[in-house]
């Protein structure tokens, strides 16, 4: 699995290694190791085995994606959720998203 884009531009730095002023959304560097174990992910059964990801389908609205797309969540902490589509084996579109 890679990750081919992302919504979060701020995201996207922290995935490259860029230092990220004021990211109100928890550990940058929680955020850079969940990132980089969905980049480095060959499929669904990596995430289930990590259970401290909470790694799950999303049910919801997402702002920002199109409701008939399904969404998958990695929690960064217990209020923000990246969130992805994920497509032939590959992570899309990561965004961050404070899903209950």
């Amino acid at each position: 699995m890679s990750i081919i884009s992302f919504k979060n531009e701020e995201l996207e730095l922290i995935f490259k290694g860029q230092h990220v002023k004021g990211w109100p959304y928890g550990s940058i560097d929680t955020t850079r190791r969940r990132l980089l174990t969905i980049h480095s992910a060959a499929d669904f059964n990596d995430f289930r085995n990590l259970k401290s990801l909470k790694f799950q389908e999303v049910k919801q609205k997402v702002k920002g994606y199109d409701k008939s797309q399904k969404l998958w969540r990695v929690k960064i902490n217990l209020q923000w959720s990246i969130v992805f589509r994920w497509k032939d084996g590959d992570a899309y579109d990561l965004g961050i998203a404070d899903i209950h």
